[in-house]
């Protein structure tokens, strides 16, 4: 017996930032400010991972940003930002052999994960104004509007992982025999440009010394989702489908209809907070308001939009659980050329490498809706007990449904030309839903020498239709598609 030593890999960042700002003139101010973060991090490494299937992970972040604010009489207060954003991640992987993965969990040859590359570029221009009104009902308003516009001309992910094969081994042993050998081919790699604009306006709102309301409206929109699917081979089938009433009543009921952005994102909010006996101790406080997000990339649109872009999905795939054999009859080893079981490929591959996703025509971005109400009740001038309530609806969630499970003997899809004709074809749409509520109690006690001491507890339940994660949903849940 022995000990082998080897290096472990090691994270590392450098940061650096930059910022220049100058008055303008009289109440006009103008700041420059740059920064870059650069970092790497170990990828596979672990405790059953070989060294050779270890990989850094390197990002590269620049970021520039101009703010120009001025103030217009006495009560108008404008400020623009203009920012210009780049990122990039490489994972940097041999495609000149397979990954290896042994039954007692060890991986071994190349990095399941790599070579990958991730590449944003992003600009933002942002205008806020806020002014105060002194006249009209109660004692004041302090207004506030502004737009944000999101300019993404480059999202761009690339991959080669797979395309030297995935290799399932049938013993603890590197010269033993393989039991499943999965190849990835075709062009992985897709752009996705994205605009985001956003409007909004506000009003705090002080109606008497004891009641102030807080009004707002927001609006969202997203250009570039749902991506452009018209070369995808799984989507024009899906839509024939669709036109047919093939999938009404089901969660993909909006298949077959036109492609069309989700504009409908109005996102009306009011809050308040009241002294009850005008004296600041005793407050009760709460709101009401929609909140639109935009959907995490990977979840909805990623491997939709490669296979949009020509795909890349399995081109070679063999199984056998006692291990695979060679023509001559020999079992087929880690370092055997793949030529010699190119007989036992079940793949056809005058179809084009597909994975198999595709995205709804008429794909929401989620968004949720808040409530929240609670009281503040002062003890003496240094000690504050809090109590609130809150709940959160999410809806719309996007998640990736795999729908064509085996139901009786009988995939749901089996009538559809789809590829792959399996489990792993999924559909990403917008009909998840959560529910969070929870109470909330506070303690604060302000000390002596600026000390405070703070102390809360928070009891609240959770729950989802998408499962623990946004791909857990499967055929269990919903079947009749």
């Amino acid at each position: 017996t022995g000990v082998q030593w080897c290096a472990l890999p090691i994270s590392s960042q450098n940061l650096a930032v930059g910022k220049f700002s100058t008055s303008v003139r009289d109440r006009h101010y103008l700041s420059l400010r740059y920064g870059w973060d650069g970092n790497n991090q170990p990828n596979g490494a672990g405790l059953r991972s070989a060294p050779s299937a270890w990989a850094t992970s390197t990002n590269a972040f620049h970021s520039f940003n101009a703010n120009d604010s001025w103030i217009l009489g006495r009560q108008v207060f404008n400020e623009s930002v203009i920012q210009l954003q780049t990122f990039r991640n490489e994972i940097p992987g041999a495609i000149d052999r397979p990954s290896l993965m042994f039954p007692n969990g060890v991986t071994a040859g190349a990095n399941p994960n790599a070579p990958q590359a991730t590449e944003q570029r992003k600009w933002q221009l942002r205008h806020d104004t806020s002014w105060t009104v002194d006249s009209g009902p109660g004692l004041g308003h302090t207004l506030k509007a502004g737009v944000n516009w999101i300019h993404e001309p480059r999202l761009f992910i690339s991959t080669k992982s797979g395309v030297a094969g995935f290799f399932t081994m049938a013993a603890n042993d590197v010269n033993g025999p393989v039991q499943q050998v999965q190849v990835i081919g075709g062009a992985a790699e897709t752009n996705i440009p994205l605009d985001v604009v956003g409007l909004y306006a506000q009003d705090d709102w002080k109606v008497s010394r004891r009641l102030s309301v807080n009004l707002g409206l927001r609006w969202d929109v997203v250009t570039g989702m749902p991506i452009d699917q018209s070369r995808s081979p799984n989507f024009a089938v899906m839509q024939a489908a669709g036109a047919r009433g093939r999938f009404e009543g089901t969660p993909l009921a909006d298949f077959g209809q036109s492609t069309r952005p989700d504009r409908n994102n109005l996102q009306p909010r009011i809050g308040f907070t009241f002294d009850t006996r005008g004296n600041g101790r005793d407050i009760i406080r709460g709101g009401w308001g929609v909140y639109t997000d935009f959907a995490y990339t990977n979840t909805n649109a990623l491997t939709a939009s490669i296979d949009a872009a020509g795909g890349a999905g399995i081109v070679f795939f063999a199984q056998n659980p006692t291990g695979l054999r060679r023509a001559d009859g020999a079992f087929f080893r880690a370092t055997d050329p793949l030529s010699s079981i190119a007989a036992l490929n079940t793949v056809d591959r005058s179809l084009p490498p597909l994975a198999g996703q595709v995205v709804s025509p008429r794909l929401q971005q989620p968004y949720s809706r808040q409530a929240s109400l609670g009281i503040v009740h002062a003890l003496d001038e240094s000690t504050t007990i809090t109590a609130d309530v809150v709940r959160v609806d999410g809806r719309d969630l996007n998640m990736r449904l795999r729908l064509n499970a085996l139901v009786n003997g009988r995939r749901n899809f089996a009538d559809l030309p789809i590829q792959p004709n399996s489990f792993a074809f999924r559909t990403a749409v917008s009909g998840g839903t959560s529910l969070y509520q929870a109470a909330i109690i506070g303690f604060d006690r302000r000390l002596t020498r600026g000390l405070d001491v703070t102390a809360s507890y928070t009891a609240s339940t959770s729950s989802s239709n998408a499962g623990a994660a946004v791909d857990d949903l499967d055929a269990n849940v919903i079947q009749d598609v």
